[in-house]
């Protein structure tokens, strides 16, 4: 049997790591409002947006309990040049908690299309 290997320190730019996770927990939104300040019109905004439970639910070691993906979502956020917002809210009658990073800006967007342009998603 193989021993896991060990965290991935390597910059998120090197590898499809991050696509894959944002295969399985990210989206990209288009967002169409009318716009306020003009009686015709409608203001467009895109994004790309990443969601992960707080903490991974198994315990990952005895001695440490369950890992938090706070680190790594922090490296995400940095990554994009956006920051990290952590969410509550009620599903399924429970309390969750999650963390949220989201590349709403003109240079997040350069970033991402980048990155993902190197490493494509599924």
């Amino acid at each position: 049997m193989k021993s896991p290997k060990g965290l991935d320190l390597s910059p998120l730019d090197s590898n499809s790591w991050l696509a894959g996770m944002t295969d399985a927990d990210g989206n990209f939104n288009i967002i169409i409002i009318k716009n306020k300040a003009r009686k015709t019109g409608h203001r467009v905004q895109i994004n790309y947006r990443l969601e992960l439970r707080t903490s991974y639910p198994k315990t990952v070691n005895p001695l440490i309990g369950k890992a938090s993906y706070e680190d790594i979502m922090l490296s995400i956020a940095k990554f994009f040049g956006v920051n990290m917002y952590k969410r509550e809210r009620f599903l399924f009658n429970k309390l969750r908690y999650s963390y949220i990073v989201i590349a709403h800006n003109f240079n997040s967007h350069k970033i991402v299309a980048s990155y993902f342009y190197k490493f494509p998603l599924y």
